[in-house]
């Protein structure tokens, strides 16, 4: 009947197979299974440096900064995000204040003084106001502009450094 509108069929036969199956059953202990290609899926650089970008973002650390900036060069919208954020840090810290040399203190400053100033003038060149009398006789709080500056990480060691040495000194 398909015949007569022009229409040939082909025969098939569908079935489900149950149990072990070969189409050369004598090799069948030898039957190694087929496994389907796998699907490799082209992987994103920015979905590392999306889910990395999420904790850094509202970084203050301009290392962080630096170093995802440094691994995330395939994805270059986070890197200027990055560059970004690291150049907006960067313009707000205050710019460091010239060093001042140590008062002169009649009969020469002891060791405590000198590592006491020397321990202040750090926090004086990020823009620290002092709030006693004795360090703002020493430094100009005309130009203070923070009661907590942002130290890089030399500057916390060298402060402990000298925190240190003033209490082996029982300053």
């Amino acid at each position: 009947m398909a015949g007569s509108v022009n229409h040939n069929q082909f025969p098939a036969y569908y079935d489900q197979l149950a149990g072990a199956f070969s189409f050369n059953p004598g090799a069948a202990g030898a039957a190694v299974p087929v496994q389907p290609p796998a699907v490799v899926t082209p992987i994103n650089p920015c979905d590392a440096a999306r889910a990395d970008w999420q904790v850094l973002q509202t970084t203050n650390s301009t290392g962080a900064l630096e170093q995802f900036a440094q691994q995330h060069q395939s994805c270059p919208i986070y890197v200027a995000a990055a560059q970004d954020r690291l150049a907006s840090l960067r313009a707000a810290q205050p710019a460091p204040q010239p060093v001042q040399p140590a008062p002169v203190i009649a009969g020469g400053a002891s060791l405590c003084e000198r590592l006491w100033y020397e321990r202040n003038l750090i926090y004086h060149n990020r823009g620290y106001c002092f709030q006693t009398s004795r360090a703002k006789a020493v430094f100009d709080t005309s130009q203070c502009s923070t009661r907590a500056p942002s130290l890089t990480a030399a500057e916390l060691s060298e402060v402990e450094r000298l925190k240190a040495a003033e209490k082996a000194n029982g300053c």
